[in-house]
C-alpha cells in the first residue's frame, strides 16, 4: 500500500544503512567474537530491532546532542493536541547538572491523560518512520520536497555563497502541507536555481547585501516560467509513482474500505497526505504560470524605486518625449 510513498522511499534508505552498519560491526566485532556475540542474539533482525526501539523512544531536546533514553517519561503517548512536552533543566550545585522534566504546556484537566507532540514540526510520514506513530484525529500530512544546487551550474560557487551567507546550504529540504503556498525561502531557493542567461547579473558582487531579498520576489518572467515548469514536471511526475489517485484513498476512508486503527489505514492515510500535498503544490503552480503577466519583476520594481514608473505601471518620463523635452 506504500508503494511510490516518500516513506517507503524513506524506509528502504533507512534499511540500507542499517544493513551497512550491521555488517560492519558484524564483520568487525560479532563473527571474530562469536563466543560473546552469538548469532541467535546479535543478528541483522536484532540490531534493526535494537536501533528501532532507541530511535522510537527519543525525543527533543535529548534526541540530538545529548542523546538520551528517559523510562517512564517516554511512555507519553503522541497526540498534536498536546497537554506536555519534555523540558531540559539545570539542577545540582551551580546549575551544572541537568534534569528532565514534564512540562504542561497548557491547562490540563482533571482525570485528562497527559500526551505529547512527538515532532511538532515533523509531518505524518516522518513521525511513522521514526516512532511508528500517527494521530489519525489530527492528522498532518505532507511530503518533504529537498532541492538542490547542480554542482555542474555554471554559477554554482555564487549562488551557493547566497544561500551560506543566509543560513542555507546548498541543498535544503521543505515541508509541503495542503492547502499551503511554498515558503519565501522556498521560492527564494528554487529562484536561485533557476537563475540563468542576462538574470544572472543580480550575482554580481555590486548585489552581494540584497541579492537573497530579489530572490524571495519574482526575478523576471522567464525565471519564474522556469520556476513553475520545473515544480510541475517535479509534482506530476512524483503523484504518477502512487498506486492510487486521491479520490481512490479518500473513498477508501470514507467508506471503511480499510478497517479503523489498522496499519492499512495509516498506511492509507499516509499516502493520502503526501498525494494532497503534490497536487496543492501542483496547482500552486499552474495557477502561478498562469499568471505571469501580472507579477511585478525585478526591473519594474527597480523602476519603481527611481521614481521612473508609477503604481499602474506606466513610465513617468514619457511626457519628456511628448512634450520635446528629450
Amino acid at each position: 500500500m506504500l508503494e511510490g510513498t516518500q516513506l517507503l522511499e524513506s524506509v528502504m534508505g533507512y534499511k540500507q544503512f542499517f544493513f551497512e552498519q550491521y555488517q560492519s560491526l558484524d564483520e568487525q566485532l560479532f563473527s571474530p567474537n562469536r563466543a560473546a556475540f552469538p548469532v541467535e542474539r546479535f543478528s541483522y533482525g536484532s540490531f534493526c530491532w535494537a536501533v528501532a526501539s532507541v530511535r522510537s523512544r527519543l525525543h527533543a531536546p535529548l534526541d540530538a546532542d545529548p542523546v538520551a533514553l528517559v523510562p517512564l517519561a517516554d511512555a507519553l503517548p503522541h497526540r498534536r493536541n498536546a497537554n506536555a512536552a519534555w523540558k531540559l533543566k539545570s539542577a545540582g550545585l551551580f546549575g551544572k547538572g541537568k534534569v528532565l522534566c514534564v512540562e504542561a504546556t497548557r491547562a490540563v484537566r482533571k482525570g485528562e491523560a497527559l500526551v505529547m507532540d512527538y515532532g511538532p514540526e515533523k509531518l505524518d510520514n516522518a513521525l511513522l518512520l521514526d516512532h511508528g506513530v500517527l494521530d489519525a484525529s489530527s492528522a498532518k500530512g505532507g511530503y518533504s520536497l529537498t532541492l538542490t544546487l547542480p554542482e555542474d551550474d555554471r554559477y554554482f560557487a555564487d549562488k551557493a555563497d547566497i544561500l551560506e551567507r543566509n543560513g542555507l546550504g546548498a541543498s535544503a529540504t521543505f515541508g509541503l502541507v495542503r492547502g499551503q503556498e511554498p515558503s519565501l525561502e522556498m521560492m527564494g531557493f528554487l529562484r536561485l536555481m533557476q537563475l540563468s542567461g542576462s538574470d544572472c547579473f543580480l550575482l554580481e558582487s555590486i548585489f552581494e547585501a540584497e541579492a537573497w531579498s530579489h530572490m524571495c520576489q519574482p526575478v523576471s518572467a522567464a525565471n519564474e516560467a522556469a520556476v513553475c515548469s520545473a515544480m510541475m514536471d517535479g509534482a506530476r511526475e512524483a503523484l504518477a509513482r502512487y498506486s492510487s489517485s486521491i479520490d481512490e484513498d479518500l473513498a477508501l476512508l470514507r467508506d471503511g474500505g480499510v478497517v479503523a486503527g489498522s496499519r492499512q489505514e495509516t498506511a492509507v492515510q499516509v499516502r493520502l497526505g503526501e498525494q494532497e500535498a503534490l497536487d496543492s503544490l501542483l496547482g500552486f503552480f499552474e495557477g502561478r504560470a498562469a499568471d505571469l503577466a501580472a507579477l511585478e519583476y525585478y526591473q519594474e520594481r527597480r523602476l519603481k524605486r527611481l521614481g521612473l514608473m508609477d503604481e499602474e505601471g506606466k513610465t513617468t518620463y514619457d511626457s519628456f518625449f511628448k512634450d520635446g523635452i528629450a
